[in-house]
């Protein structure tokens, strides 16, 4: 059986209370200490945590609302872009119209002065061939400027007719 020593459990007692006291004054605030340092860290870390959280939602939000203004902004930019091509087409194309009726105008003049001259060409020719044809009728021979006052009011007359 176990055999009980009071002098021994007395002292084991007592130093195990010594060592209480002493663990106790001197090893447990340090730790307690240590411990509430590391728990206030630990909050500090999680509130700075929490803020730079917060300020990159707002930072995210902020981003976000300038990405939508940039957006519209491009939007303008090229519904003026193509607003300014669709008019600068609308000016070529009706300078192209007008410098194609330029050319028409033009080619019909030149198709006018021709086709006058053709005439006049031809109204030589025909007083011509007339006098020569009417002299060689009349078999005598008229003086040129009575010849081409006789055919060339002899055409007048066709030409009203």
């Amino acid at each position: 059986m176990m055999n009980f020593e009071f002098g021994l459990e007395f002292w084991t007692i007592v130093s195990f209370l010594i060592f209480f006291f002493l663990f106790a004054k001197f090893v447990v605030p340090p730790i307690n200490n240590a411990l509430k340092e590391r728990e206030k860290a630990i909050a500090g870390a999680i509130e700075q945590a929490r803020k730079e959280r917060e300020e990159a939602e707002k930072l995210l939000q902020e981003s976000k609302k300038e990405l939508e203004e940039t957006r519209a902004r491009s939007s303008k930019i090229v519904e003026e872009a193509r607003a300014y091509a669709e008019e600068v087409k609308k000016d070529i194309i009706q300078k192209a119209k007008e410098e194609a009726q330029k050319i028409v105008d033009s080619a019909a003049k030149d198709l006018d002065r021709a086709k006058a001259e053709v005439i006049a060409e031809l109204k030589v020719e025909v007083v011509n061939l007339t006098i020569s044809l009417t002299e060689k009728l009349l078999e005598k021979e008229l003086d040129k400027n009575a010849q081409t006052k006789f055919v060339t009011e002899y055409l007048q007359k066709i030409g009203k007719n």
